[in-house]
């Protein structure tokens, strides 16, 4: 460790939530861990040193200062010197004055690269989004007619309620006069005293007539019962995002039933746009809790003001794992 290389990744570079793995068949096939096992506590201050580095800053690194790698490993300074040539094998000092190992430097890389194809696939949703052409007023093959027009013309007529005429239409019909409506206390013409009176013409003669009520911005396209392949892009899109976090919310113990609630709640105080957004990225940072983390990630796009982000693994480095065990490494 004489000879400091180039810094592997730029300084920054964070776990944030992102989940520390360990490959138990590498583990074991190390040079390290066998010798790591004459050593009591070796092994277990091997893995407190790569779960420690994993959380440093830069992501995968630790401080060349010796006793500071101790402390943050929660190693007696009395042991130190029987593991210090184990724990200290395969790291390797950088430009920056910190040290590095081969193993998490590959594993950094792998999760860079993955946030790297994330970002680049939102960003071809939200140019598809901002790319769809609006809906022409004929109804061309594969789309369907508008809600206000009659199917089949083929010419985008509009029929009115009130008059009966199709709006544009060379062949429309006559115009449905209207039945007056009579004076107080004056009998209707047609109809025998204390009957009702017939039906005015201004109601619609069938539900068909009335426009389908608007879609509400903020409801999920797999819940209204259409297909992936009949989604627009903007739909397809919500359609996964949405998917994914009611998954990522019931594993962490919300309901499956108030998902989607919880979900429509933060799109209607804070927008479609931002809401699908963070709900991509829980996707990829797959945050201990959830439902917290979302929604603080949805006031911080807005500005407004959050309390502290919660760290996937809080907590963990404050434990003190070495307490009933012996220094021989038998459970006391």
């Amino acid at each position: 460790m004489t000879e400091a290389r180039p810094v592997p990744y730029p300084a920054g570079t964070r776990a944030k939530g992102w989940r520390f793995e360990l490959d138990y068949e590498r583990i074991e096939q190390s040079d390290t861990w066998d010798l790591a096992a004459e050593v009591p506590m070796a092994q277990h201050a091997l893995l407190m040193m790569w779960l420690m580095a994993w959380k440093q800053d830069p992501c995968g690194s630790m401080p060349s200062d010796e006793a500071q790698i101790r402390a943050k490993c929660r190693i007696p300074a009395k042991q130190w010197g029987a593991m210090r040539d184990i724990l200290l094998r395969g790291w390797w000092l950088a430009e920056d004055g910190r040290l590095y190992h081969d193993v998490l430097v590959e594993r950094v890389g792998e999760m860079l690269e993955y946030r790297r194809k994330e970002s680049e696939r939102r960003t071809r949703n939200r140019g598809k989004k901002c790319g769809v052409p609006d809906v022409s007023r004929g109804t061309t093959a594969g789309q369907h007619p508008e809600s206000q027009g009659v199917p089949g013309t083929g010419t985008g007529t509009i029929y009115s309620v009130s008059t009966g005429v199709l709006t544009g239409d060379a062949e429309a019909p006559p115009p449905v006069a209207p039945t007056p409506i009579p004076a107080a206390g004056a009998e209707q013409p047609g109809t025998e005293p204390g009957t009702a009176p017939p039906s005015l013409a201004l109601l619609p003669r069938s539900s068909d007539e009335l426009p389908a009520p608007p879609r509400p911005p903020h409801a999920d396209p797999l819940a209204q019962g259409k297909t992936y392949e009949a989604m627009t892009p903007a739909e397809r899109r919500r359609s996964v995002a949405w998917l994914g976090a009611k998954s990522l919310l019931n594993a962490h113990g919300m309901p499956q039933a108030q998902t989607g609630a919880f979900i429509a709640k933060l799109t209607r105080e804070h927008g479609d746009d931002i809401v699908l957004d963070v709900l991509e990225s829980a996707a990829v940072e797959r945050p201990a809790d959830p439902a917290a983390w979302i929604t603080a990630e949805c006031k911080r796009a807005k500005g407004q003001p959050t309390k502290a982000r919660v760290a996937a693994h809080a907590g963990f480095g404050k434990k003190d794992y070495s307490k009933g065990v012996n220094a021989d490494g038998t459970f006391a």
